[in-house]
């Protein structure tokens, strides 16, 4: 699975503002890099529950067999742009719109009479309201990681909070599959 991202989202689901209220900062040194950091946590985010948070194009590849029903790695899904896949000859071929079905409650796209393999689907998120607790990870991760800004801690006992795990489990995707 390879999902590459094509159309940066317009906005984030934390504001600066809302980051630094978080950290308790009044300068603006470091609001650069509190904006990498806000991106960066919320990423993270998405990639544990499989729900976009912000509206955003996507190329997503699935190597292998096309199968007749294939998982969206996020979710809502706004619009399919393009799918195709590569036949048993060879050449990419683009599969018409009404060879597939979006499955919008699943995330899930349903394909129709195609043999080849490597599926490669465009597609854009759909844009949505945060859950608190989502939001709140977004938050306790971007602190974190302004906090802690090397990758190594030495001489210090460092214990891992269980509190974003805790926030994020109820919104996984798939659970138990």
């Amino acid at each position: 699975m390879n999902l590459l991202l094509t159309e940066a989202p317009l906005a984030e689901c934390v504001t600066l503002a809302e980051a630094k209220a978080h950290l308790r900062m009044i300068h603006s040194a470091d609001d650069a890099m509190i904006g990498v950091l806000i991106t960066a946590a919320r990423e993270a985010v998405e990639l544990a529950t499989g729900r976009a948070l912000v509206a955003a194009g996507y190329t997503y590849t699935q190597q292998g067999d096309v199968l007749c029903s294939n998982p969206l790695p996020q979710w809502p899904i706004a619009t399919i742009e393009s799918v195709s896949y590569t036949s048993e000859a060879g050449a990419v071929v683009a599969i018409d719109a009404a060879d597939y079905t979006l499955l919008v409650s699943e995330s899930r796209l349903l394909v129709r009479g195609i043999t080849g393999t490597g599926l490669t689907i465009d597609f854009h998120t759909a844009e949505t309201t945060v859950p608190a607790a989502l939001k709140a990870s977004v938050l306790l991760l971007m602190a974190d990681m302004y906090e802690q800004a090397e990758s190594n801690v030495i001489g210090t006992i460092v214990t891992i909070s269980p509190t974003v795990d805790r926030l994020l489990y109820p919104y996984r995707r798939n659970l138990g599959t």
